[in-house]
């Protein structure tokens, strides 16, 4: 039976997607699935749809019953749990690479 997992994510959008002019941000990421290969392949597709690209998923944890995760991650979560195929994605916080 697949659950709702949280993951971490590193994302790469496209230039002028982010206010920031950021190319690059983390985000948690709540779906649905059996396995964390599944999760980041899931999520991965996702962000196709977009032109972005997953660069890492990381701290990929399933979803605890009654567990508190702070406002953001619990409205996710809610939100997720009416849904037979979520994906969530959460604050993104961008940040410059060193280039």
């Amino acid at each position: 039976m697949k659950r709702l997992w949280v993951a971490v994510c590193e994302i790469e959008v496209e230039p002028g997607d982010l206010p920031s002019g950021s190319t690059v941000a983390f985000s948690n990421v709540v779906t649905r699935g059996e396995s964390p290969a599944e999760i980041s392949t899931k999520i991965s597709a996702y962000l196709r749809a977009f032109n972005w690209r997953l660069m890492s998923c990381e701290s990929v944890r399933p979803i605890g019953g009654g567990r508190s995760y702070g406002d953001e991650l619990n409205d996710l979560v809610e939100r997720a749990e009416l849904h037979p195929d979520p994906i969530l994605l959460g604050r993104m916080y961008s940040y410059r690479p060193n280039e």
